[in-house]
């Protein structure tokens, strides 16, 4: 997973999320993720990655972006939870794992 940050493509906040197995021969891999942006109030949560799986093709790596859209000029930290669950058929495997920017982020081109 990769640190939450402004992607000037899209102008919105973007985290990639990768679930992998190495070791094991996966039928499935599943992905999801949540976004949040740090309020006076706690965290925000301002965008959701439904949850996705992945059975055909390279099944041992499952990349997806958690997108969030931000306001235009303003300034937050982020932070990003990633879920993963891979399955061999006859076992199944979670683990989660967050990331967050210990200072505000602008929204926007470099201001």
């Amino acid at each position: 997973m990769n640190s939450p940050h402004y992607s000037r493509s899209y102008g919105e906040i973007h985290t990639r999320i990768v679930s992998f197995c190495r070791d094991l021969v996966l039928v499935s891999n599943t992905v999801s993720g949540k976004t949040y942006r740090s309020r006076w109030y706690g965290w925000q949560n301002i965008g959701e990655l439904p949850a996705k799986t992945k059975t055909e093709g390279n099944v041992q790596t499952h990349r997806r972006t958690v997108t969030a859209s931000c306001d235009f000029g303003s300034w937050y930290r982020y932070r990003t939870e990633g879920f993963g669950t891979v399955s061999t058929g006859s076992q199944t495997f979670s683990a989660s794992a967050y990331e967050q920017n210990d200072s505000a982020i602008y929204c926007g081109s470099n201001p």
